[in-house]
């Protein structure tokens, strides 16, 4: 009896025969065929039942697969990560915050995915070797790689491809077009900026277009440098650079409109709106409160308007306040003095009225001090006095402080260089008026508007015995110029 054991070229598989005569009496046995198998150097995966059945069923000069090889494993292919991607629109959802309440005001991950020129947005997970497997001689099978990817196949306009990763060529808003990533300067929204996407936010800072087809709804607030709307904004927070709105701002919240630049259709209701420069197409109207270097308006009707330079305005329409020369940013500052002033001169009066009091007893206690000058009650009572006093004194060394600081103020407030009025048809409206002439132009500034005499279009009239000049059907030339010149400035 013959045992022939052959081992295949890749060493991944051992084949094995019993070479045996007829006359050959001799039965082998399943360790007599291991102990050849470990003899010619294969030690793994040796298939026992294949040697059970040589043995037991007499499977002589045929030959058997005896062992294989513990193959290798094949690694994960290749694959993306993403860096700064927007997500899926079926993966974008509310914010969910730590005590498990929706918030669903906040920004919303990968939704508006902003990205600086040389972020990376993806990069390439490269594919892994794989686990190594074994030959039945023992010897280690290399792990095979999982297949690998061309990441340039990924990369779409304003991307290029840099060390395995996509990185943005400009600062834009990241999209998925085509199964490509590409970098964009305008974002579009057709809905609403509202319960389906959250409040978006995007770096003042850089150039990109927000363009929301419908309303921004109230709560929500949108930050970024340009921004155009097609309906409204509701009582939402707004702060941007550039701000075009195709119908009005409404609502009644103290949620601020900020931008440089703004170009509306109306304004209707007690908003709050700060620009450099303001044109509103119809009306500024009931109870707005707008503050700005140059406003532009078809009509002001019961509202405020605060001009750091000048107003351009066809029509004065009812109880208005209107400032011009007004530094608004001073006016605020010099308001909230005013009002911890109104605080503390309401403490000290109150504290007067306690001083009376204390004067009354200061009697009493000069008598007991003539008969017991050591008295525990006169020590007590005089301490408190004492303590009062110094309390008032602080109290009387501080107001004076915020008068001084108020003050001060009211100097740095006014902002009389180059301003102006244009009012093209007139008043519909009583008004007296406070003016301050410019010397350098000479021209009637109105700062303060509440009860006039209603004046004839382009006519004069008197206001604390002072002629004021309102123009009328005004070469609006000349204002053109200086607008435009302003917008150049905040561009």
């Amino acid at each position: 009896m013959k045992i022939n054991i052959e081992v295949s070229k890749d060493e991944k598989e051992a084949r094995l025969t019993v070479i045996k005569d007829k006359d050959d009496e001799e039965i082998p046995l399943v360790e007599d065929l291991k102990v050849a198998l470990i003899k010619a150097g294969v030690t793994v995966g040796i298939d026992e039942s294949q040697l059970s059945l040589i043995c037991f069923d007499q499977k002589f000069n045929e030959e058997f697969v005896v062992a294989k090889c513990i193959e290798p494993k094949v690694g994960k292919d290749a694959g993306i990560q993403e860096v700064n991607a927007p997500k899926p629109s079926e993966k974008i959802q509310p914010v969910v915050l730590k005590d498990g309440k929706i918030d669903y005001f906040a920004p919303r991950e990968g939704f508006v995915v902003f990205t600086r020129k040389d972020d990376t947005i993806i990069k390439k997970v490269p594919p892994s070797a794989g686990e190594p497997g074994k030959s039945v001689l023992g010897k280690e099978i290399p792990g095979i790689k999982g297949k690998d990817i061309s990441i340039i196949q990924f990369s779409g306009i304003n991307t290029e491809v840099k060390d395995d990763s996509i990185i943005a060529s400009i600062d834009g808003i990241v999209k998925f077009v085509d199964n490509r990533y590409v970098v964009e300067k305008e974002f579009k929204i057709t809905t609403n900026v509202g319960l389906e996407t959250g409040s978006i936010k995007i770096p003042r800072d850089s150039d990109v277009e927000l363009i929301v087809d419908g309303d921004i709804k109230s709560g929500y607030e949108v930050t970024c440098p340009n921004l155009k709307v097609g309906g409204c904004v509701e009582d939402a927070k707004i702060d941007v650079k550039n701000l075009k709105i195709t119908r009005g701002i409404v609502g009644t919240s103290d949620s601020v409109i900020k931008a440089n630049v703004i170009t509306v259709g109306y304004i209707n209701g007690p908003r709050k709106v700060h620009a450099n420069y303001i044109r509103v197409v119809r009306e500024i109207s009931n109870g707005a409160v707008i503050t700005a270097d140059i406003a532009q308006a078809n009509i002001i009707q019961g509202s405020t308007v605060l001009a750091k330079e000048g107003i351009i305005v066809d029509h004065i329409n009812g109880s208005n306040n209107v400032y011009i020369g007004i530094d608004y940013d001073v006016k605020n500052e010099f308001d909230e003095l005013s009002k911890e002033l109104n605080i503390v001169e309401s403490e000290i009066n109150e504290m007067k009225d306690e001083s009376y009091q204390i004067a009354k007893r200061m009697v009493k206690l000069k008598q007991l001090a003539k008969i017991n000058p050591k008295s525990p009650m006169l020590i007590k009572e005089m301490k408190k006095i004492k303590e009062f006093k110094e309390k008032l004194d602080s109290r009387v060394g501080h107001y004076n402080e915020i008068k001084e600081q108020k003050n001060k103020l009211a100097d740095k407030m006014y902002h009389f260089k180059k301003n102006f009025l244009v009012v093209k048809s007139g008043f519909s409206t009583d008004t007296s008026s406070k003016q301050i002439i410019d010397p350098d132009t000479n021209l009637h500034i109105c700062i303060h508007f509440k009860k006039i005499a209603d004046p004839k279009p382009g006519g004069l009239f008197k206001a604390d015995e002072r002629e004021i000049h309102f123009f009328s059907n005004y070469n609006i030339n000349e204002y053109k110029n200086i607008i435009e010149n302003k917008i150049k400035s905040l561009s």
